[in-house]
């Protein structure tokens, strides 16, 4: 069985938690499995795709999860990373 972890604790075990790492893989937003993951640059936080887009839509300058007001126009790439997984 393999398992992938996306903590940043070194304590933690690789495998210790299956349901952390699943966690990982969630949109903050729709708590849905990402199929689209893609980071908003201006907080390093991933988001699926849509989801990010329609957050922005409806609160420009601003990250949907911190509620932190950010300048300029969003950056968004792709979370090339979580979509291997």
């Amino acid at each position: 069985m393999s398992c992938v972890t996306l903590s940043a604790s070194p304590r933690e075990s690789p495998c210790s938690s299956d349901a952390s790492a699943a966690l990982d893989l969630r949109c903050p937003i729709s708590l849905e499995l990402m199929s689209d993951p893609c980071i908003l640059v201006q907080s390093g936080i991933t988001y699926e795709r849509a989801m990010l887009e329609r957050a922005l839509q409806a609160h420009p300058g601003r990250d949907p999860q911190t509620n932190q007001r950010f300048a300029g126009a969003p950056t968004i790439v792709r979370n090339t990373t979580l979509k291997r997984v």
